[in-house]
């Protein structure tokens, strides 16, 4: 901000604390989510990586988990710091990192879940084909991480604090990714791969449930069959149930937290192309609050997974219960260690 004199400095600041008011939800918003996704993610990286037995899938949990905690615990403050300085973001280092980090670890997310309904499907449907065994599941796994990266490097190579006039005619200054000629191939190659990841992990989780349903089907009519006592009790089997009541809790786990990424998606490509398309559009405060708003949207994708996973797997609800039980535990026997002590000092 060298083109900026003490002045000018002096009358944005008071801009920038004057607008705050409309940043406010967000940043309740993204202040509320923070202890939740760090504490979240930790508690999963620990009974995924560590208390569950082996699997492929645990293993892409466990690291989806990783890239999830590292959005929390850079890119939600550093947003917050963008927020609170909105009108006067003076550090270029800040805002590249920060784009780094939030880009590469969305895009991780987005890789990672595609590794996973991939991973899904083989399981599923073709069972009695090759599966994919561990050495090749670390493999992708460090593929997602090491592609994540090189494709989250155009931001912080392009993305940098802009300044310009507001329609009041004051200069302000503000870590923005504006869409300009050098981020238009990223942005279009960006906004088509999303769109078929997630147009590929909808076919592939479709395929696992149209599989499983055929499998519960054809699994009680058997088993009607096998206990049929009389010729009435074989042409009348009981009517099978729906597939998802028997799908196992690993394929409804990841194809809800599949759905959760989806759901983070919608807003903000939505915004930004009508921010993009229509520029001049002008809409009441209340819309745009509500715009900036559900442009934060991305942190739903860092900290609800270890929700999805609470609600839908009885063995993670159990070791976290076992590991809270643990902490309380050991907080209380330190406590009676301190109050000894004490009793010891004062005897």
């Amino acid at each position: 901000m060298s083109s900026f004199n003490l002045t000018t400095l002096k009358q944005l600041s008071e801009f920038n604390q004057q607008s705050l008011r409309y940043r406010i939800p967000a940043l309740v918003f993204l202040g509320f989510m923070l202890p939740l996704g760090i504490l979240g993610n930790a508690s999963v990286i620990y009974i995924y990586g560590l208390r569950l037995k082996y699997s492929n899938v645990n293993l892409f949990i466990t690291l989806l988990a990783v890239s999830d905690i590292i959005s929390c615990l850079v890119g939600i403050p550093m947003e917050m710091y963008r927020l609170y300085t909105f009108y006067n973001y003076s550090s270029i280092a800040a805002c590249k990192v920060e784009g780094f980090v939030t880009f590469a670890c969305y895009i991780c997310s987005m890789l990672m879940l595609l590794t996973i309904s991939m991973e899904r499907y083989v399981k599923v449907c073709r069972s009695t084909g090759t599966q994919v065994s561990r050495k090749t599941a670390k493999i992708l796994a460090g593929t997602v991480f090491f592609v994540s990266f090189l494709l989250g490097v155009p931001m912080p190579v392009f993305a940098a604090p802009h300044v310009y006039t507001l329609d009041n005619g004051t200069i302000v200054q503000n870590c923005t990714y504006h869409i300009e000629y050098k981020l238009w191939f990223y942005a279009v190659v960006l906004f088509v791969a999303v769109f078929t990841v997630l147009v590929a992990m909808f076919v592939f989780y479709w395929r696992v449930l149209k599989m499983t349903r055929s499998h519960v089907i054809w699994t009680q009519q058997r088993k009607a069959e096998y206990n049929a006592k009389t010729i009435e009790d074989v042409m009348q089997p009981p009517k099978p149930e729906a597939g998802t009541k028997k799908l196992s809790q690993t394929n409804r786990t990841v194809i809800w937290i599949s759905t959760v990424y989806a759901t983070s998606c919608v807003p903000i490509f939505t915004i930004a192309v009508v921010t993009k398309f229509f520029t001049h559009l002008k809409v009441p405060n209340s819309v745009d609050y509500l715009l900036f708003l559900l442009f934060q949207s991305w942190i739903l994708n860092c900290t609800l997974n270890p929700i999805v996973y609470g609600f839908l797997n009885s063995k993670f609800r159990t070791e976290l219960g076992t590991l809270f039980n643990l902490i309380l535990v050991r907080a209380n026997s330190s406590s009676v260690e301190k109050s000894g002590d004490s009793n010891q000092i004062s005897s």
